[in-house]
């Protein structure tokens, strides 16, 4: 992976007066949502505050152990803000916190054009590199060997994967949706396929990181389509088994188990 170490790579701060309005990351938010590493040793808390004259979202972060002990993850990138988040809302969350990769790593932005990956315990940091002009990042795989980006330009707008050295290596059909199953290693793809003028079709599939070749693994009957700006897609699947959520109403019950979601055999 590209390294760059000196000088670290920052974000832009908010504005003083913005930030005057918070004066830590633990009082006067809106609400927290925390994201545990894979490994279940450390968490990303993520505080959410509402700037009361732009009503714009910013968030502040920490890093801690289970006994709470905080690492100095903010002061290795210069700030503890993320601007433009709003996880509650279902907004865009993983444009800006990567998630976690494997040996306690955690993924978080950099400048335009960059993703930051730090070694909670080492305080250590890489930087991954991309042509923000064109690609804007989605999620990485728990090994950091393949780098998911929506393509907003330059033949036309889809999901490619692209491997540590920025190599295009995988490129798909048109997709709503791509979310990470990092227990069967792999990326889960929604979309909706026109089955009439008035009913529409869900689809999933499924790639694996190992052999970056798409199958189809779900494909629902026929519905009327339901509005899907609720709750993003999510997955809470165990081996051998993707737990799928949709976010939205409107597909048949006989698709859903007692837990809500959809079972996928694999």
């Amino acid at each position: 992976m590209p390294i760059s170490v000196t000088p670290p790579p920052t974000q832009p701060p908010a504005s003083p007066a913005a930030l005057a309005l918070y004066a830590t990351s633990t009082t006067g938010y809106l609400y927290k949502n925390s994201y545990p590493s894979l490994d279940g040793r450390f968490s990303l808390d993520l505080y959410t505050y509402e700037d009361p004259r732009t009503y714009n979202s910013i968030c502040r972060f920490r890093v801690i152990d289970a006994t709470g002990h905080k690492y100095d993850v903010d002061k290795l990138l210069g700030t503890d803000v993320i601007e433009g988040c709003d996880p509650e809302g279902g907004g865009d969350i993983w444009h800006h916190f990567g998630g976690w990769a494997d040996g306690g790593k955690v993924i978080l932005p950099g400048k335009n054009g960059e993703i930051n990956v730090i070694d909670v315990e080492t305080l250590s940091l890489e930087t991954y590199k991309y042509d923000a002009s064109v690609l804007r990042f989605t999620l990485v795989d728990r090994l950091l060997k393949y780098w998911v980006f929506w393509k907003t330009t330059g033949g036309g707008e889809g999901y490619v994967i692209l491997d540590n050295n920025q190599k295009i290596v995988w490129t798909g059909p048109h997709y709503i949706s791509a979310l990470y199953d990092k227990i069967n290693g792999g990326f889960v793809f929604t979309t909706f396929t026109s089955a009439s003028t008035s009913t529409e079709s869900m689809k999933l599939d499924f790639l694996p990181i190992d052999s970056l070749t798409l199958r189809n693994i779900f494909t629902s009957d026929p519905f009327m389509p339901a509005q899907r700006d609720g709750e993003p897609p999510s997955l809470s699947s165990k081996p051998g088994e993707i737990m799928y959520s949709p976010g939205f109403g409107g597909l048949d019950m006989k698709y859903f188990g007692a837990n809500g979601t959809i079972h996928i055999k694999l």
